[in-house]
């Protein structure tokens, strides 16, 4: 008998079994084809991106610097290991992760992680600080992993540090996050949106030159993504520095002299337009704004910036406002300069020209008097008396002979009324009216407006900054400066200066020279307005004008204004003090301008 079954032939259970084998083997070998032969490249690389990171490196902030080389604002650089808790809130599946990477890296026992993130203490939209000042190994560790760990943050803080606290604050500005605003347009320049960015004053104005270029390097890293080496590094450059007109010295004098008033002290040099010192109060402390921000210094910015923008001049009472070049203000009897000159270089007046002042002046037809300063009958003036004692019927008849638009039209050649284009985000032009700008509110001009404007008072308004400019332009004899805040712009070797810039105004010598020397009669001699606060400082040999402006429902508040230079026959200074809320400028104002004259002579100045 032959045995069923034997031979050569196959069951059908090993057919299926072979055939499923050589399927199998056939897909395998199609899927090594595809990632060995036809996808190599693709992998390759896909490969060498998971093994090979770059990591962006921020560059140091340029400093900046007083007139003398004085550091005034510097950088405190630093590794910190941070966490982003809204990142780790939105993927908790993440967090053990998280916690064990920080803790093997930095070596922290998960219940101090715990601590410090926990939610009670945190401030949602600020990074948390798990670990500052850790050391430059550290930091690479966690910047190779930061993109595959949600929340972990490596950062290199170049903390800004204002090296006298508030001093020039809205001179100097601050530093903040970047808004979504401003990274829509900074993003085409490679910033990113965790960079720290200038938000005010010249930290803004100055953004580009003092942000640096940012370097690169590349680390290669193991299968747990652990730093293997550094490949390659490019070295972030460091931002320009800035050099200021600003003297620190007779900065810290002017905002010593304002304490605790509500004001601003401009200081300029008359021969070049130098801005000496910009003091402006209330004021703030811009390292508050620095990153990371302590929840107390959220709290306190948050105080400073409610209020801002608040139209009525009586709430103006907000830190952040610089009061300088940001608020316009009445000015006041300081605007007589302007008058005068108007009727002197148009020929309706001359210095000899006198009119009598009885304590009042009144227009044909008007019956409501327009009273002189304290009401004093002054007599027959002619204009450097008339502004040695301030007297208002003197003005008020050159006012109503000239008329409104040769008013307007010499303020205008002194800029008054227009932004200086000094180097600082939000300065204001306030206003120099005329006829036509009155038209544009819906209300005709009459007589009587001039009779207001002939004395500083009405819609006329200018800011601080802009006066001084006025009066260096006098004091220097007809070269009006626009103000210069910054010398030069420095990157190692290299420098870009900033020369000053200047145009003749036009005015006659002649025209000049009654109200310079009623300018000095204002503070040299017996009865001028400012005589006492200067009589004991003659050798000082001050030139100046007293501004008293009255506004609230009643006109019971008053800014005090008060512009001096010196010495009268060779300007050196400019100094304009506002003071809001004051009482007059001869008491309220003019005793500040001689302490920062004073200081500033006692400096060398």
């Amino acid at each position: 008998m032959h045995a069923q079954g034997s031979g050569g032939g196959l069951t059908g259970r090993t057919k299926t079994l072979l055939l499923v084998v050589g399927v199998s083997l056939c897909v395998v070998a199609v899927r090594l084809w595809s990632l060995q032969i036809a996808n190599a490249d693709k992998y390759r690389q896909k490969g060498l991106r998971n093994r090979i990171r770059t990591v962006v490196l921020k560059p140091r902030r340029g400093c900046i610097y007083d007139r003398n080389s004085r550091l005034l604002v510097g950088n405190t650089l630093r590794y910190d290991a941070s966490v982003s808790y809204t990142e780790m809130e939105r993927n908790k599946q993440s967090r053990p992760q998280l916690f064990r990477v920080l803790q093997q890296v930095l070596g922290m026992p998960e219940t101090q992680l715990k601590k410090r993130l926990d939610p009670r203490k945190a401030i949602p939209y600020l990074p948390v600080k798990i670990k500052r000042g850790i050391s430059q190994q550290q930091f690479y560790q966690l910047k190779s992993v930061e993109p595959d760990i949600p929340g972990l943050l490596a950062q290199v803080e170049a903390s800004r540090d204002y090296m006298e606290g508030s001093l020039a604050a809205h001179v100097l500005g601050a530093v903040g996050a970047i808004s979504p605003e401003r990274y829509r347009k900074y993003k085409k320049w490679g910033y990113r949106r965790d960079d720290v960015v200038g938000i005010m004053g010249l930290e803004r104005t100055f953004e580009r030159e003092l942000h640096g270029q940012k370097g690169k390097l590349k680390v290669q890293v193991d299968y747990r993504s652990r730093l293997d080496r550094v490949i390659e590094e490019v070295k972030a450059k460091p931002g320009k520095n800035l050099y200021l007109t600003i003297d620190l010295r007779l900065q810290k004098s002017a905002e010593n002299a304002l304490l605790d008033k509500k004001g601003a002290i401009v200081a300029l040099d008359p021969r070049n337009g130098d801005v000496l010192a910009m003091a402006s109060r209330p004021t703030f402390d811009p390292n508050a704004y620095s990153l990371p921000r302590s929840k107390k210094d959220v709290e306190r910015i948050r105080m400073w910036e409610s209020g801002v923008g608040a139209s009525d001049p009586d709430k103006l009472d907000k830190p952040l406002y610089n009061r300088a070049i940001s608020v316009a203000y009445p000015l006041g009897s300081a605007f007589k300069i302007v008058v005068g000159l108007a009727g002197l270089e148009s020929g309706k007046i001359s210095a000899a020209t006198t009119f009598y002042c009885p304590g009042a002046f009144y227009l044909p037809g008007v019956r409501r008097p327009w009273r002189c300063y304290h009401n004093h009958s002054h007599g027959s003036v002619a204009i450097a008396e008339a502004l040695k004692r301030s007297c208002n019927v003197f003005f008020y008849n050159v006012g109503n002979r000239v008329g409104v638009d040769a008013i307007s039209s010499m303020a205008a050649r002194f800029h008054l009324g227009e932004k200086t284009q000094i180097p600082l985000p939000m300065e204001k032009s306030g206003i120099n009216p005329d006829a036509n700008w009155r038209k544009s509110t819906g209300r005709g001009w009459y007589a009587g407006d001039t009779i207001n404007l002939s004395i500083g008072q009405g819609p006329f308004e200018v800011t601080p900054l802009q006066v001084a400019c006025a009066y260096a332009a006098v004091a220097n004899g007809g070269a009006f400066f626009h103000p210069r805040l910054v010398t030069k712009v420095t990157s190692g070797p290299q420098e870009i200066v900033i020369p000053p810039r200047y145009e003749l105004l036009g005015v006659r010598k002649s025209s000049l020279l009654p109200v310079k020397e009623g300018l000095q009669r204002v503070a040299q001699e017996q009865g001028g307005t400012a005589y006492r606060v200067f009589e004991d400082v003659s050798f000082l040999k001050v030139a100046g004008k007293t501004g008293t402006a009255q506004y609230g429902p009643n006109n019971e508040k008053a800014y005090a204004w008060f512009v001096a230079y010196a010495p009268c026959d060779a300007p050196r200074i400019v100094v304009v003090v506002l003071i809001e809320e004051g009482e007059t400028g001869g008491q309220t104002a003019a005793p500040l301008a001689k302490q920062v004259l004073m200081d500033y002579f006692t400096l060398g100045g």
